[in-house]
């Protein structure tokens, strides 16, 4: 059995949490890390393919380690996953 990968979308999950966790708006946080507010969007709705260099801008502002960010996608990904098993929609 193949472990499974976190997609866009729960890397975005793990964003709005980290970004709500922290009470910032996108356009604080997108300021906070020289990024523009459109592409936190994007990335929070798991439509973009963000490098490294804008995840270390991001969690940099939202005082935290890339390895959290992708933990917590990691835990989306399980989340998921396991109400895809259960016949659940996900968003």
């Amino acid at each position: 059995m193949q472990a499974l990968q976190p997609t866009n979308e729960d890397l975005g999950t793990a964003l709005r949490r980290l970004r709500k966790q922290r009470k910032l708006t996108i356009e604080e946080l997108a300021r906070q890390a020289t990024v523009h507010g459109t592409y936190v969007s994007l990335i929070e709705r798991g439509q973009a393919n963000p490098t490294w260099d804008v995840i270390s801008s991001i969690t940099t502002a939202l005082n935290t380690k890339p390895s959290k960010l992708v933990s917590w996608a990691e835990e989306a990904c399980a989340a998921r996953t396991a109400a895809e098993g259960n016949g659940e929609q996900t968003a």
